[in-house]
């Protein structure tokens, strides 16, 4: 293992993981959404066109949340957010290793978070805590 592409399999996967959990905050927030499609000239009084719209764009947000789920997904996340790196300096079995499996230990990471709080619950942390957490 070479130290450096370690650091940056992390840098990647947590990238990664904090866009998940970006995501899962935003399916949830109907103002968000309708601001979305604002920006895009979609207005809530265009009822069918809205409404079709509203649905892609939820619908964009679910799929992104079924996380990786191949080799390739991350290939792309690190073509499209860390272009600037070379890829022999990333770790790439480390990164198809934890960026493939983050998503099924998430269930006990919240589980975990919420059984030693008491003033706080995981969905109540800040997205890069969540995603520290979960990493």
């Amino acid at each position: 293992m070479i130290v450096k592409q370690r650091i940056n399999a992390r840098k990647v996967v947590l990238s990664y993981i904090y866009q998940y959990c970006f995501f899962d905050k935003l399916q949830g927030q109907d103002l968000v959404a309708i601001e979305s499609l604002f920006i895009d000239n979609i207005f809530k009084t265009d009822n069918e066109k809205f409404d079709i719209a509203k649905k892609k764009y939820i619908t964009s947000i679910q799929k992104y949340l079924k996380g990786p789920e191949t080799e390739e997904d991350l290939l792309a996340f690190v073509d499209l957010f860390f272009n600037e790196r070379n890829k022999e300096d990333i770790d790439f079995d480390y990164l198809s290793k934890v960026g493939l499996a983050f998503e099924k230990h998430i269930p006990e990471v919240k589980d975990k978070v919420n059984s030693l709080t008491e003033s706080f619950k995981f969905d109540q942390m800040d997205t890069i805590d969540q995603a520290l957490f979960i990493l």
